[in-house]
């Protein structure tokens, strides 16, 4: 397990191989980023580490992009901005 502070939020981490290989494809996270642009910046970030990723979709209100994290999770990146 771990903790990480980010500003005033706390994560904790935890380390279950077979619990995440139940889970492979599913997304337990999702978290939020101010705009699009921000979105992009993600995306960047992503793509310099490596980390597959699909495309930036339009969703429902705003955009919405997922990411797999190495255990197989699925992470979501939303946008608080909405569009059109």
């Amino acid at each position: 397990m771990a903790y990480l502070p980010l500003g005033g939020l706390r994560i904790a981490l935890r380390e279950d191989p077979p619990r995440a290989a139940a889970l492979a494809g599913w997304d337990p996270l999702a978290l939020a980023v101010p705009t699009r642009a921000d979105l992009d910046t993600v995306v960047a970030c992503l793509d310099e580490r490596g980390i597959k990723h699909g495309p930036i979709i339009r969703a429902t209100l705003g955009w919405l992009l997922s990411a797999d994290a190495p255990d197989g999770l699925r992470v979501r990146f939303y946008t608080e901005e909405q569009h059109g």
